[in-house]
C-alpha cells in the first residue's frame, strides 16, 4: 500500500488539494456570502486550486516521461528477444537437411557461442528491466529466455548428421508466437514492418499460402535462407550496412528474420496439426 501511494504522490496531492480548494470555496459561500470573508477564502481556494492544477499537469509529464522509459526497456528487449530465437532457429536450420548441414556445419560452434551471447545478454536484460517493465512482461520474458536457454543447451553439441526435431520445432512455434504478440502489442509499427517484409520475401520465393499447408517440417526450412537474402536486398536499410547476421551488432536484422521465422514456424504448425 505504502509503495502505491508513493508512486503516486504527486496525483494524490493534487487530488486532495482540487478537493480542499472546492470545500473552502464552499465554505465560504455559506458562512459569509459577499462579506470580506469571502476573499481571503476565494484566495486560499483559488491558490489550492492551482496547485491542484500544476500538479496533474506535472504527473502528466511524468506519465509521458516514463512512456518513454518505458518503450526504451521494451525496444531493446525485443531485439534481443529477437536475436536469440533466430540464433535457436539457425541452430535447427543446419540440422533441416543435408545440404544445409554440408554447408554450415563448419560454422556450427560459431553459431553456438552467438547464441549463448545472445541469451545471456537477453537474461541480464530481463534482470536489470524488472522494475520497469509490466509483471506479466516480466514472466513471459522469464519464460521466453528459460525456453531458447534450454533448447540452446539441448542443440549445443553436434549430432553429427541431419535429422528433424519435430518436439523442438514444435516448442519454438509456441514460443514464438508467444513473442509475436508481445513484440506487436508494444511495437507494432516496427514489427508489422519486418512481418510484411517476411512475407513478401516467402511468397516470392514460392512459400505460398497451399505450399505452407502441405509441407513437411524439413520443406518449410529450405525456404529460410532464400527469404532471408531476398529480405536483406528488399530494405535499402538493412543493405549494404548489415551484410549477415554474423555482422549485426546493432540486431538491426533480428526483427526481419524473426517474422520470417514465426512464418515459416505457423506453417510448420499447421503441417504438424
Amino acid at each position: 500500500m505504502y509503495s502505491w501511494v508513493l508512486a503516486r504522490i504527486v496525483l494524490i496531492t493534487g487530488i486532495v488539494a482540487l478537493l480542499l480548494g472546492i470545500l473552502i470555496a464552499i465554505i465560504g459561500l455559506i458562512v459569509y456570502g459577499v462579506s470580506v470573508g469571502t476573499n481571503l477564502l476565494a484566495g486560499a481556494s483559488d491558490l489550492l486550486i492551482s496547485i491542484a492544477v500544476a500538479t496533474f499537469i506535472i504527473d502528466r509529464i511524468n506519465h509521458a516521461n516514463s512512456r518513454r522509459q518505458w518503450l526504451a526497456a521494451y525496444h531493446a528487449l525485443h531485439g534481443l528477444v529477437a536475436a536469440a530465437f533466430v540464433d535457436v532457429m539457425r541452430l535447427l536450420y543446419v540440422y533441416s537437411d543435408e545440404k544445409a548441414y554440408a554447408a554450415n556445419v563448419s560454422r556450427y560452434e560459431e553459431f553456438v557461442d552467438i547464441a549463448n551471447m545472445h541469451v545471456n545478454d537477453l537474461r541480464g536484460t530481463v534482470q536489470g528491466f524488472a522494475a520497469v517493465i509490466d509483471p506479466p512482461a516480466y514472466t513471459l520474458c522469464r519464460t521466453v529466455e528459460r525456453r531458447l536457454s534450454w533448447m540452446v543447451r539441448t542443440l549445443s553439441v553436434n549430432r553429427g548428421r541431419p535429422g528433424v526435431y519435430a518436439r523442438e520445432l514444435e516448442l519454438m512455434a509456441t514460443t514464438g508466437k508467444l513473442l509475436a504478440e508481445f513484440i506487436a502489442s508494444e511495437d507494432s509499427g516496427r514489427y508489422s514492418a519486418a512481418v510484411h517484409s517476411a512475407e513478401t520475401a516467402l511468397l516470392a520465393c514460392g512459400f505460398t499460402p497451399d505450399r505452407r499447408m502441405g509441407s513437411a517440417p524439413e520443406e518449410v526450412m529450405r525456404y529460410r535462407l532464400p527469404a532471408q537474402s531476398r529480405m536483406i536486398r528488399s530494405n535499402s536499410n538493412l543493405e549494404p550496412r548489415v551484410r549477415g547476421i554474423y555482422y549485426d551488432i546493432d540486431n538491426e536484422l533480428a526483427m526481419y528474420y524473426f517474422a520470417l521465422d514465426q512464418r515459416l514456424l505457423t506453417g510448420i504448425e499447421r503441417t504438424s496439426s
